[in-house]
């Protein structure tokens, strides 16, 4: 009878032992998950930030206010005399 209590007893306290071990991994495993998506969340903001600095550059890099005096300066271009026809 006796015997019988200190098996059930060491199967409870076991049990609670793996139970706490699986508990703390698991904290643990979140804990890294939570972290890495911070790190993650933090790269998307800076190349989202780039992003929009690149799209502004490219803008003011196509704009004809900029294009058409280099291109008359140093390519040599001519604009012409007459304006396309638009046929429909």
């Amino acid at each position: 009878m006796f015997e019988l209590k200190k098996i059930k007893l060491f199967f409870a306290v076991l049990l609670i032992g793996v139970w706490i071990v699986l508990y703390v991994s698991n904290v643990i495993a979140t804990n890294k998950l939570f972290r890495e998506k911070y790190v993650l969340e933090s790269q998307l903001e800076k190349l989202r930030e780039e992003n929009l600095i690149l799209s502004k550059k490219i803008n003011e890099l196509e704009d004809a206010e900029r294009i058409i005096p280099f291109a008359k300066k140093n390519l040599n271009m001519k604009e012409p005399e007459n304006l396309p026809v638009i046929i429909k």
